[in-house]
């Protein structure tokens, strides 16, 4: 097995060092290592709470094999480094593309642009070297780039644990289940805004009503402008909440690049987006 896969047996062994003219035990520290081949991963306290990556990626499959039958589909992704003392591991519950193909050809063209493609996933970082803590994030993303580059969209929770005490991955199991639960509502979400039409008129009231920066808004209501269609000459021109969502953060995240903005800042502007055109429908779907 290569030092760089996630599947290995952990043991730990009490520390001990060379002196020179005796061999000496460090007190209070265990050395942890790969059990496939031998090589140490870290020294760490006796009252290390040791949660191997094996556990975490296999209490993540089983929760997923569970929904299988509901043809929930998730792509994984798993990567280690440092001698496999570190992981980072995701799975991304589909696209923005499924939703485009429950709604139907009637409904595509509303939705049907390159940086519409919005991934739902959970990302979880272990560690066996005490750089970090056991981390579990779940959320939905926009993907950004080809390169699959994404940014978080509305609000992403985060829960973290020390490897200490009574820690099991049993915790991890419980807040996944929570996770994806409740991205299921999030889902809904998008797909309602994705039909659930706004005069041309509102959308810019929305935009202009935010704090977002003018030139920000200036290019938003640009973005709007163009996605806007007129169902019947009686009428006046209309977009979707999901299509004025789209013309508010791409322009914050596009921005927010080229001008080099804080990441804080950015987190900011995309949550008075979400709060000021999705919230109203979170709050109408309860």
């Amino acid at each position: 097995m290569s030092d760089s896969s996630w599947d290995f047996e952990v043991g730990r062994t009490p520390a001990l060092y060379d002196t020179g003219t005796a061999i000496v035990g460090f007190p209070g520290h265990d050395i942890l290592y790969r059990k496939d081949t031998s090589r140490p991963l870290s020294v760490v306290s006796k009252k290390y709470a040791l949660v191997t990556h094996q556990s975490v990626v296999q209490a993540c499959r089983a929760y997923f094999n569970t929904l299988a039958t509901d043809g929930f589909i998730v792509k994984e992704s798993i990567q280690v480094t440092k001698n496999g003392a570190r992981l980072w591991a995701t799975w991304q519950f589909g696209q923005f593309d499924a939703i485009r193909q429950r709604l139907g050809d009637r409904n595509a063209h509303r939705i049907d642009k390159s940086s519409d493609i919005i991934i739902a996933g959970l990302r979880v970082i272990n560690s066996l070297d005490e750089s970090s803590r056991l981390g579990v994030e779940y959320g939905l993303y926009r993907v950004i780039c080809s390169n699959m580059a994404t940014i978080p969209i509305g609000n992403v929770a985060a829960a973290s644990y020390k490897h200490v005490g009574e820690l099991s991955v049993s915790t991890v199991a419980e807040y996944l289940k929570a996770g994806v639960e409740s991205l299921g509502n999030v889902t809904n979400i998008i797909q309602t805004s994705a039909l659930a039409g706004i005069t041309l008129t509102d959308a810019i009231a929305i935009i202009n009503d935010t704090a977002l920066p003018e030139l920000y808004r200036k290019l938003a209501v640009s973005n709007i402008t163009t996605e806007a269609s007129t169902v019947d000459e009686r009428n006046e021109p209309q977009v979707t909440r999901w299509q004025l969502f789209n013309a508010i953060t791409s322009v914050i995240s596009q921005r927010a690049r080229d001008n080099k903005i804080r990441l804080d800042r950015q987190r900011e502007f995309e949550l008075q987006a979400y709060e000021k055109v999705l919230e109203p429908l979170q709050t109408a779907l309860r």
